[in-house]
C-alpha cells in the first residue's frame, strides 16, 4: 500500500511541477528584454516540462507495478522502463543545467564587454577631441 501511495505522488508531483514551470514561464517570459531571452525561457520551459512529464510517468509506472500480475517478463518491461526514463531525465536535468550556466555566463561576459566598448568609445571619442582642439590651436597660430 505504501509503494501504491509513493507512486502516486510522485505522479502528483511531475503534475505540479509542469504546473510551476508554466507559471514561472509566463512570468519570465513577461520580463524578457531581448529576443534570445525569450527564445531560451521558452526552451528551457519545454525542457523543464518534459522532466515533469517524465517523472509523473515514473510515478504512473511504479504505481502499475503493484497491479502488474507476477509475470517476470512484465516486472522487467516496468523496471527496464522506469531506468531509461530515470536515465533520460538525468541527461536532459544536466542539459538544462548547462545551458542556464551558459546563458546567464554569457549574458555577464556581454554586459563587460559592452561596458569596455562604451569606455572605449568615450575615450576616443575625448583623444579625437583632443587632437582637433590641437589642430584649431594650430591654424590660428600659422
Amino acid at each position: 500500500m505504501i509503494g501504491i501511495l509513493f507512486g502516486i505522488s510522485i505522479f502528483a508531483g511531475g503534475l505540479i511541477m509542469m504546473w510551476v514551470h508554466w507559471n514561472t514561464w509566463q512570468a519570465e517570459s513577461d520580463r524578457a528584454k531581448t529576443k534570445g531571452d525569450r527564445i531560451f525561457f521558452i526552451r528551457k520551459f519545454r525542457r523543464r516540462t518534459l522532466m515533469g512529464s517524465m517523472i509523473a510517468i515514473i510515478g504512473a509506472m511504479m504505481t502499475t507495478w503493484f497491479y502488474a500480475d507476477d509475470d517476470p517478463r512484465v516486472k522487467f518491461v516496468l523496471v527496464a522502463g522506469m531506468l531509461l526514463l530515470l536515465l533520460g531525465l538525468t541527461g536532459y536535468a544536466l542539459v538544462d543545467a548547462l545551458s542556464v550556466y551558459v546563458h546567464f555566463h554569457h549574458g555577464k561576459e556581454a554586459g563587460v564587454a559592452s561596458k569596455r566598448l562604451a569606455e572605449e568609445y568615450k575615450r576616443l571619442k575625448e583623444k579625437a577631441a583632443d587632437a582637433a582642439e590641437e589642430e584649431a590651436g594650430a591654424g590660428e597660430a600659422e
